[in-house]
């Protein structure tokens, strides 16, 4: 099993080995660098991860490999853990009265 990322904000979870790292964006801020790199890629036909490892903003919060890991498609499951666990635990409604 590999070892688990450290944490991005170098916060105190990141132990004595993993060097400090700047406070997180915030999602704001992140939403709207992706959308002006999202637009570059676009205008300049160039694949949004290599615009996204020119912006210096982004590189001081992730290396080359967190970007990779964070930009393929394969890995994200959206809501899919958190509906699966709502459709497992929620109680069904009583049946209807027979008529």
């Amino acid at each position: 099993m590999s070892e688990p990322a450290p944490p991005f904000d170098g916060g105190p979870d990141a132990g004595p080995g993993c060097p400090p790292r700047p406070p997180r964006l915030g999602r704001a801020r992140a939403k709207d660098l992706l959308a002006r790199a999202s637009r570059t890629a676009d205008e300049q036909r160039r694949p949004l991860p290599d615009i996204l490892a020119t912006m210096a903003e982004i590189t001081a919060h992730h290396t080359p490999d967190e970007l990779a890991r964070l930009l393929d498609p394969t890995a994200y499951t959206g809501a899919a853990p958190s509906l699966t666990i709502h459709a497992l635990t929620r109680t069904p409604p009583p049946p209807a009265p027979p008529q």
